[in-house]
Order: structure tokens, then sequence, then C-alpha cells
């Protein structure tokens, strides 16, 4: 998330053609967004590479990060990165409150990501049930309701309880806090 938003804030004030999936941004920028250490940091990274949701190059003290697949439609998710920043700072301050080096921490975020991934832009929702979720993430059914109460308590989801066309589907729907339907 750090690197998707350092990468939209480098497009602030300038014309599509000069665009590009790819962003610089040292380790101190990155604990800085994140308020991880440096060790977890790297760790993060090395993760990302591996699972080809990121490429890194080196120029000087600074990496330049590429998100391979950012254009491809399909491919990337919206994200309320006003919302979850620390408006003063440049730190994802609603994520905070998640102790992420806890079970519940990391499913709340894993599960926060999923409603992301999922979400239908047309009715600002994600409908998934606990079976989709549990195959999405591998969180444990018995976990989902905690990971879902600390979104809830951070003001980051909750259930939403609009009827839509999607009637057949009675999965239960999800409301990201900080994004907007497309009507």
């Amino acid at each position: 998330m750090s690197i998707s938003i350092q990468l939209n804030r480098s497009h602030i004030n300038q014309s599509l053609d000069k665009q590009t999936n790819s962003v610089a941004m040292t380790y101190d920028e990155l604990q800085e967004m994140t308020g991880f250490a440096r060790a977890t940091v790297s760790k993060g990274l090395k993760l990302l590479k591996e699972m080809q949701a990121i490429e890194v190059r080196k120029e000087g003290r600074i990496n330049i990060y590429t998100l391979p697949d950012v254009a491809v439609d399909g491919s990337y998710c919206q994200l309320p990165q006003q919302y979850i920043l620390d408006g003063s700072r440049n730190v994802l301050q609603k994520f905070s409150g998640l102790q992420l080096h806890t079970r519940h921490g990391l499913n709340a975020i894993k599960l926060y990501v999923l409603f992301l991934a999922l979400r239908q832009r047309r009715f600002n929702t994600t409908a998934v049930s606990y079976d989709g979720i549990m195959k999405h993430t591998g969180i444990r059914r018995e976990d989902i309701p905690k990971a879902f109460s600390m979104l809830v308590a951070l003001e980051l989801a909750r259930t939403a309880e609009d009827k839509d066309e999607r009637d057949h589907d009675k999965s239960r729907r999800y409301k990201v806090l900080g994004l907007n339907a497309i009507r």
C-alpha cells in the first residue's frame, strides 16, 4: 500500500503520458509510512518480490519500485489513501491500531485487502461469504469475526445493509470506508 500511495502521489500534476508504474522510495520513507522496523520492511519487500508483486532496482542509495501490473485492468484496486493516511504526516495512521505482530492483526489486514480487491465499484461493497474469505486469505473461520471487528473498531470497514441487484448472492456485504460508489 505504501508503494502504491507514493506512486499515486508522484503522478500529481503530471500528464498521463509522463506517468509510469515506478516510484523511488527509501527504506526511511517506508519505515516512516508503515511504522515498521527496517528488518520488517526488508522482509516485506523480499516477500513482495518473490510474489512478483513488485520489481526493485537500485539507483545509488534509492530503490526504484515498480508495480508491474498496475496498468492491467483487473490487476489493481481502488485504495482510500487520503482516508487511511494521517494528513499532516506520511503515515498509514488508520492501521496504527492493528497489532500486526499478532495473528488477529495480520488477519485483519488480509481481510481489508480482500475487501478492497473484491469490491464492486458500482455498489461500493464487497459480497463474500466466510467460505470465500477462508479460500482467498487462509483465515480460519473462527478468526474472521475478530478480524472484522478490528476493522470496524478502526473505522476501516463495516457491514453494508444496502440492498442491490445482487439479490441472488446471499453473501454478506462489506463496505470499505473512505471510498465512494461509481454511479
